[in-house]
């Protein structure tokens, strides 16, 4: 119901929920800033995606992207972020909970800014992490 009432365009689009702890006010080890995942989020448009921005109100909003569509800033119940990762065609994300639901829901899945490669190796074939550069001693 709600997406037919704030998003009509995605319903016939094939979906990626995107999940970035921000990085900018609190240095989070795992976190990004969300505005380094435009070039990404225009090229998935492009082709003929529909992107939701999933999280919460504390994170900072995304740019007005026609095709993109911030959740985390929109009225919301809870459970839509569970109902948006249960169908969507894959999800990108940080090293985070939403990464898990979509591995449940068994959903592809690419995490970005991997720091801890444990939790974080790909639970399919062909699943991706990229891990993130360290400012402390300069790993991947």
């Amino acid at each position: 119901q709600f997406i037919k009432q704030n998003v009509p365009e995605a319903i016939n689009k094939k979906w990626v929920t995107l999940h970035c702890v921000d990085n900018t006010i609190n240095n989070n080890s795992r976190g990004a800033n969300i505005d380094d995942y435009n070039l990404s989020i225009r090229y998935l448009i492009d082709n003929g995606f529909h992107v939701f921005r999933i999280g919460d109100k504390s994170m900072p909003k995304c740019k007005e992207i026609a095709g993109l569509t911030d959740i985390a800033h929109i009225d919301h119940d809870r459970s839509l972020d569970l109902y948006l990762i249960q169908n969507v065609e894959f999800h990108i994300g940080v090293q985070s909970g939403p990464n898990w639901i979509a591995h449940l829901f068994n959903k592809d899945v690419l995490s970005t800014n991997v720091v801890d490669w444990s939790t974080a190796i790909p639970r399919k074939n062909n699943n991706f992490y990229l891990w993130r550069k360290s400012r402390v001693n300069n790993y991947y």
